[in-house]
């Protein structure tokens, strides 16, 4: 059995632009890619990108990829409830409808985000203004790094430096969602 998560140490808060279930509101929904690392956990906040067949990869560095950021963790009730298989486990149970999909956000769509999904060895790296954007290889994929403007996909901007979440006690970083690709 797997140890417990505390519910705050992944999170994707939406500080402005966005609110639940209005239509107005830029939101996307997708599975998982099939291809999809297996040491990488899909966490609320992570940045990811849509493939072709309409699933998502963790990071958006590169070309033709729309940059969202994930409002799911993988493990959330609504999207992979495993109770174990009745056939051959004594106490599993079938989980109540899980459909795989994972609710994100849009990086064109206009909002002051948080995330704890950043690289938690940069310190001081964070600073107003930085551009931001995620590599699709290494063990920083799927997180928020600095990025360098005309070289990498930006996918957002530091708005505020507060270092910390004050809710959660989580390291995270504040900005503004932006989508910048990288032209030839």
């Amino acid at each position: 059995m797997d140890a417990p998560r505390r519910m705050g140490d992944h999170t994707l808060d939406a500080l402005k632009g966005w609110r639940i279930n209005d239509s107005v509101c830029l939101d996307h929904r997708a599975k998982m890619d099939a291809t999809w690392p297996t040491t990488i956990e899909a966490l609320q906040g992570m940045v990811v990108r849509q493939t072709s067949t309409g699933t998502i990869l963790p990071g958006c560095n590169t070309t033709n990829s729309m940059p969202m950021f994930l409002m799911s963790n993988w493990f959330d009730k609504d999207v992979g409830n495993y109770g174990g298989d009745p056939a051959t486990d004594f106490e599993a149970w079938v989980a109540a409808g899980p459909t795989g999909v994972m609710n994100m956000l849009v990086a064109t769509g206009g909002y002051e985000l948080m995330s704890t999904e950043i690289d938690h060895t940069a310190e001081g790296g964070y600073t107003i203004g930085a551009f931001l954007t995620s590599p699709i290889t290494g063990d920083n994929r799927g997180k928020l790094i600095v990025g360098t403007l005309g070289t990498d996909v930006i996918c957002g901007r530091v708005s505020r430096v507060i270092g910390r979440n004050p809710q959660n006690k989580q390291d995270a970083t504040t900005f503004f969602t932006l989508y910048l690709p990288v032209y030839p």
